[in-house]
């Protein structure tokens, strides 16, 4: 646990976590577990590969391969299996997966059965296990890369193609590290629209060690996936990425601990993009930050983000372009002040697409940059910021609490139908809201039943007349007065 979070709101988030949706899960990680331990302990004589000798130092890839073809299935006992990539002379082109899982189970008991790739990629494609068709399924191993050279950036040790249902990951353990060369994801899915899909994938309970880039990326076609209870310790891009390029819907992305890695790295471990109907709930992040762009019924709920790392400028949860109806509820989001100049939660346009129907309510937010904002927007249409707890620790009367900006540019855009209410603000803030007047004020404002001992409302621009356009409610606040002159009562 990071010390500056008080041990007592996770353990309330941890509480709140438990109540929603812990024994669901709990009884499915239960039933996989001892799934998979029977299958260990007692081999199906079916899926067994004589041929297959561990620790001899010879190429097993061709055993376990025609296991897998002909049995549809292959179990390997403890010890480390060689898979060598196969030579090829150019212009000719070498396969691509050196072991094709086309509806076949390959697994193992556990950690002690290690997948040892190794050998010349020759800089073109290359893919550990390949896994297609109906009920492929990966468990109970490790794999390790560490031993390939010669890499190019599509290098992923396991890649999920469609069409592919029902396909699952769990319990591998994998060390696919960073080369100093071009390379990929440990885990990667590509599906396509309409006849192409990736439907009901299930990627839980696995060790990600060391991922070149990303632990888990979703390309595109990817539907109804769950990524949960999963452990990311070192990536060298987000831990997961969902770059998706479309046709990518119904995601769960739950209980899952990302640690900061040894490698430099960005400000995001979870990025969601061009996906409808996303659940983000009961995650720990230990470093970095969540980006939603174009996530439109996006929930991010009951997680512990930490971010400590990364570039200045985005926030600890950052929002952007067409994002609709993002809610942000019932977690604990702290923005620390190795993090760079920033806020907590940040909402904003991008090229032609701006956030709208936005909800950030219910959350402890722990702003400890030295500047930066709690929460920061630029035009959002339908802003709802309720029942927070939130801690300004950063520099005295340089930020704010909610900062509505206006946008210029070719088509400029006003925050519009904003909601403050029942918060909690502590800190030395310059004021709970700032409006931006600059390019259209604020449409409409509704701030009640606010505490805190700073200004409610500043205006920010000479014309204060223009700034609040729309209806006003400022009302039953314990807090300074407000700075824009005879728009807001003395007192409020």
């Amino acid at each position: 646990m990071h010390e500056s979070v008080d041990p007592t709101l996770m353990g309330e988030v941890r509480l709140g976590m438990g109540i929603r949706r812990g024994w669901v899960f709990l009884c499915f990680s239960v039933a996989c577990m001892a799934g998979a331990s029977s299958m260990a302990q007692h081999l199906d004589p079916a899926c067994a590969v004589p041929a297959a000798v561990p620790n001899d130092g010879l190429d097993d890839r061709a055993a376990i391969q025609e296991a897998l073809t002909t049995q549809g299935c292959a179990y390997l006992p403890a010890g480390t299996y060689d898979i060598d990539t196969p030579s090829f002379v150019p212009p000719a082109r070498r396969i691509y997966a050196m072991l094709t899982a086309t509806g076949a189970r390959l697994y193992g008991d556990g950690p002690a059965t290690v997948l040892r790739f190794r050998g010349d990629a020759g800089g073109q494609d290359w893919q550990g296990v390949r896994l297609d068709g109906v009920s492929p399924s990966l468990h109970d191993l490790s794999m390790n890369t560490a031993d390939l050279t010669n890499t190019n950036e599509q290098t992923h040790a396991v890649r999920v193609v469609g069409p592919t249902a029902d396909p699952t990951i769990y319990k591998v353990s994998f060390t696919h590290p960073q080369r100093g060369e071009p390379g990929g994801d440990c885990v990667q899915l590509v599906g396509y629209a309409p006849a192409q899909l990736i439907t009901r994938a299930r990627i839980h309970d696995n060790e990600f060690g060391k991922c070149d880039r990303s632990g888990v990326a979703i390309h595109s076609g990817t539907q109804d996936l769950e990524i949960a209870d999963n452990r990311f310790h070192d990536t060298g891009d987000q831990d997961i990425d969902g770059e998706g390029t479309g046709d990518n819907s119904d995601w769960l992305i739950a209980r899952n601990t990302i640690s900061l890695g040894a490698a430099p790295q960005g400000a995001i471990a979870i990025q969601i993009q061009l996906t409808s109907n996303v659940r983000i709930t009961e995650n720990v992040l230990q470093g970095r930050g969540i980006f939603a762009y174009s996530c439109s019924a996006c929930e991010i709920d009951h997680n512990l983000i930490l971010r400590r790392a990364g570039t200045s400028g985005m926030g600890a949860v950052e929002i952007q372009k067409a994002s609709s109806h993002v809610n942000v509820h019932h977690n604990v989001i702290e923005r620390a002040d190795s993090a760079g100049t920033g806020s907590v939660v940040r909402a904003y346009p991008h090229g032609t697409g701006t956030p709208d129907h936005v909800t950030i309510s219910d959350n402890v937010l722990i702003q400890r940059a030295t500047a930066g904002s709690v929460i920061e927007t630029m035009g959002v249409v339908g802003l709802f910021v309720e029942r927070n707890t939130v801690t300004h620790a950063g520099a005295a009367d340089t930020s704010y609490g909610v900062l509505a900006n206006g946008s210029a540019g070719t088509n400029p855009i006003r925050t519009d139908d904003l909601h403050v209410n029942s918060n909690t603000w502590s800190g030395p803030l310059k004021a709970v809201i700032a409006i931006s007047g600059s390019y259209g004020g604020c449409g409409s404002l509704s701030a009640t039943h606010n505490v805190a001992a700073a200004p409610g409302v500043l205006c920010q621009n000479a014309t204060t007349g223009s700034m609040i356009l729309g209806p006003l409610d400022v009302s039953g606040n314990t807090w300074l007065p407000s700075l824009c002159g005879t728009m807001i009562a003395p007192g409020n």
